[in-house]
């Protein structure tokens, strides 16, 4: 993390109406700079005395300004030229977009002072070169990269999405703001979009995420906010132009935040154009600000509000941090894009199904009709093809009654006929046989009337002759009409038959349709069980959509929540860092005290030399000072040699010296005692009977054992403690081990040392008496610390041991052979003193 400051660039617009007059060149140690020029607005009619003078180049660039009673203020800018690939340059810009693509927050902010009818072409004219350079590097060095952009217009109220024309309340902008962002495949897609005539101050928003090699997410926001009002020379009656409310407000803003007003809290939840650039303006992020200044109508006081935002602007300290990615934000990012191309694939199967669904629905609906139709068709055509059948058959059957009843009459009427004339010809017949009878009855009488009788009889054989011709003729008709009724018969079954196939037939189709509409009915049963799944599955997907909607919702409050715990790590890991700072002052401290202690016990040691030196001088001038020796009374806060002249005053005459060996025996006690912990009390002997005493050899040789065992031990603690304790138990740990290594140390030597003399007293004087009792431990929590009563620096005990202790850096340097170090000096008790 790296601090920065805001970037503020000036684009003096040429038809600006201030005056200017040429300036001598500024000497710096590069090139030559251009001309700076001295612009000085004209003072209002009845104006105030305050004056404005700006003086710009390539190496120089601030503002001399002074109002009333104020004195003459001098405001620094990065930049001020008079066109804006020079107010603003290409590396200016590459350094703004390589940090976006390097996962950080990245804006630039445009404000038009003075001009309201500014081109757009010029305007856009910085946002376009830096969405050049933004393509550019994309292609170049970041092909996998995934580019969201959202445009919105900005109001005082509220804000509009530019490409849905949806407009966002203040109230729920927080929470659509990520949501309203669209993947682009080209960077292309913005520019054509500024390009356009755009009607509002607007925000372009570019989301600029990579998961190699490492996640990162960037963040480029281009901030046009159009032409406002900063002075209060407007009456409150008159609307502000554009967003002016919203750039006063982000003017309060930054004065707070750079500690000019006494306010505790921002404003910054008041418009959205200081909700939305919260985090631009002196939070996380690499911010600059370009203003095209043209004052057409030059405003004192709107010019004194723009210089006293641009000195908040070069004041103000922004956190350059990268955006790592949480492994869990891409997994998480990763399951939202598959649960939401889940939920599009089936509400795209949804909205097929349902279209399938509607396909059959119209196709059912349609053959149904259909069927419907063409068997209500059907069912009249076979209700007309009966009827007609019905009618057919009754005709017939009237036809076939009345011709049968006519040939039977005629026959009848003719057989009757033929009947009369068979009987007629018959009674001829007899007439004529009757006649012939008489005629040969007559024809014995005479042969006259036999030729009348031939006569007669040859004409009533003629007549019979026509009778029996009219008789066949009869018959022959008869059979004729015989032979038509027959054909009338087949004719009319021929005619019946042809109507059975036909109703036959009928019936067959009825009963096709019928199965055919049965059929329909089962298909559209079908489809109504195949919709009720169909919208189940929808009902499922839904909920599953919901589901995962909630659960994105407890996984973005879940990152909110890791957000926050991060913050209070990183404030809790600036409170450590404070504390170890303050610990390592108190180290060196410790280190000091450590060092003047050396200095004083190496002072008391050289003391203590000269004076056994000087014992040893007087043992050998007079040895009658081999007198026993009297309890003595050694205090808490008496160093060695205050005690020896205290011995000095106690001992009588007869015994005026004491040996000094006695007494650090009595004081300190047996070896195992000052390495159990020191702090025992030697109690007078009252037995006769003494102990045998313990070599110096074996006592060396134990305390070299101990001392290797307790270091294995303190090893394997250690180990122990740093597989599964943390750093700082596992410091507070080792700086223990570390102390009790260095107490140990201490007490080895002593001990070394107090053998090596105790053997040359034992060599000099071997008559010397056998002691009786040993010092019992205390009852301490450590085996490595010394007690020494109410002395000013008092060891530390193991489980005192803290961060606050010292660091000890090597060995201390050993202590004399018999020196008083490792005594007791806890309560003020007499030790007896024996002398051999």
């Amino acid at each position: 993390m790296t601090l920065g400051s805001i970037g503020v660039y000036v684009h003096l617009h040429n038809d600006s109406p201030l005056s200017v007059r040429q300036s001598p060149r500024v000497k710096t140690s590069r090139s030559p700079a251009t001309p700076r020029a001295h612009v000085s607005p004209l003072p209002p009619s009845g104006g105030s005395s305050g004056g404005c003078q700006i003086l710009r180049g390539d190496t120089t660039k601030y503002f001399d300004y002074t109002g009333g009673a104020k004195p003459q203020e001098r405001v620094y800018v990065d930049r001020c030229a008079e066109t804006v690939p020079k107010a603003m340059t290409d590396a200016t810009l590459s350094d703004h977009i390589q940090f976006a693509l390097s996962g950080g927050n990245a804006a630039v902010f445009s404000m038009i002072v003075g001009a309201s009818n500014l081109p757009s072409a010029l305007r856009m004219n910085t946002f376009l070169r830096a969405l050049n350079h933004l393509e550019e590097l994309i292609a170049k060095s970041c092909s996998d990269m995934s580019v969201s952009y959202v445009m919105l217009g900005l109001t005082d109220k509220d804000c509009v999405n530019l490409a849905t024309e949806v407009k966002i309340p203040l109230s729920q902008l927080s929470d659509k703001f990520d949501a309203q962002h669209r993947i682009t495949t080209s960077v292309a897609d913005i520019s054509d979009l500024l390009r356009q005539d755009v009607r509002l101050p607007f925000l372009v928003s570019i989301r600029l995420t990579t998961m190699e090699p490492t996640p990162r997410a960037g963040h480029l926001c281009l901030i046009d906010l159009g032409a406002p009002i900063l002075g209060t020379t407007i009456t409150p009656a008159v609307p502000l132009p554009g967003i002016s409310k919203s750039v006063q407000n982000l003017v309060k803003v930054a004065h707070i935040l750079v500690g000019q007003d006494k306010v505790f809290h921002a404003p910054t939840h008041d418009t959205p154009l200081t909700l939305l650039t919260q985090d631009l303006v002196g939070g996380q992020a690499k911010t600059s600000f370009l203003f095209h200044l043209a004052t057409e109508q030059s405003s004192p006081s709107e010019l004194l509000t723009l210089l006293d935002f641009f000195a908040a602007l070069s004041k103000m300290r922004c956190r350059q941090v990268i955006n790592r990615v949480d492994p869990r934000v891409s997994q998480l990012h990763t399951q939202v894009a598959q649960s939401e191309a889940k939920h599009v694939a089936l509400r795209g199967e949804i909205r097929k199904l349902q279209g399938i669904m509607v396909e059959q629905e119209s196709i059912t609906a349609r053959v149904q009709a259909q069927f419907e139709e063409q068997a209500v068709s059907h069912r009249k055509h076979l209700e007309e093809c009966s009827s007609q059948i019905v009618d057919l058959q009754q005709q017939l059957e009237h036809e076939r009654a009345k011709k049968f009843d006519q040939a039977a009459a005629a026959w009848a009427a003719e057989k009757l006929l033929l009947e009369d004339e068979i009987r007629e010809t018959k009674v001829l017949l007899l007439h004529i046989e009757t006649e012939a009878e008489r005629a040969k009855s007559s024809a014995q009488g005479g042969k006259n009337d036999v030729d009348k009788l031939g006569r007669r009889f040859l004409t009533v054989q003629d007549d019979y002759i026509e009778v029996y011709e009219k008789y066949t003729k009869l018959k022959s008709t008869h059979s004729g009409l015989t032979k038509k009724f027959t054909d009338l018969q087949g004719q009319l079954d021929e005619q019946l038959g042809s109507l059975e196939s036909e109703r036959g037939e009928l019936r067959t189709a009825n009963d096709f349709l019928t199965s055919r509409l049965d059929e329909a009915k089962a298909d559209q049963y079908k489809l109504q069980n195949q919709l009720t799944k169909f919208q189940e599955r929808c009902e499922a997907a839904q909920q599953q959509a919901k589901q995962a909607r909630a659960d994105y919702d407890l996984l973005r409050d879940r990152m909110q929540e890791l957000d926050k715990e991060r913050q209070s790590e990183r404030q809790r890991a600036d409170e450590a860092r404070a504390n170890q700072a303050k610990l390592q002052e108190q180290i060196k401290g410790l280190d000091e005290t450590c060092t003047n202690e050396r200095l004083r016990s190496s002072v008391l040691e050289g003391q203590i030399a000269e004076l056994r030196w000087q014992l040893s001088q007087a043992k050998r001038e007079s040895p009658e000072l081999a007198a026993p020796q009297v309890p003595i009374k050694v205090s808490k806060s008496r160093s060695w040699h205050q005690a020896n002249s205290v011995e000095s005053e106690m001992v009588p005459e007869s015994a005026a010296t004491v040996d000094i060996d006695s007494e650090v025996e009595g004081a300190t006690g047996s070896p195992l005692a000052a390495q159990s912990g020191g702090g025992t009390k030697r109690a007078a002997s009252s037995s006769p009977e003494m102990e045998p005493a313990t070599l110096p050899e074996e006592t060396a040789l134990r305390g070299r054992k101990r001392k290797k065992q307790k270091q294995k031990q303190a090893a394997k603690e250690l180990e122990e403690i740093s597989e599964a304790a943390p750093p700082q138990r596992l410091l507070r740990r080792s700086l223990k081990a570390g102390i009790s290594f260095y107490a140990e140390d201490k007490w080895d030597d002593g001990i070394e040392d107090s053998d090596e003399q105790s053997l040359i007293q034992s060599e000099s004087s071997p008559e010397r008496p056998k002691r009786k009792g040993r010092a019992t431990k205390r009852k301490s929590q450590s085996d490595d610390n010394y007690d020494e009563g109410d002395s000013d620096e008092q060891p530390l005990s193991e489980p005192e041991l803290s961060l606050d202790a010292p660091k000890r850096r090597g060995r201390p340097p050993k202590r004399m052979s018999q020196s008083g170090d490792n005594y007791d000096e806890g309560d003020s008790t007499e030790q007896p003193l024996i002398e051999p």
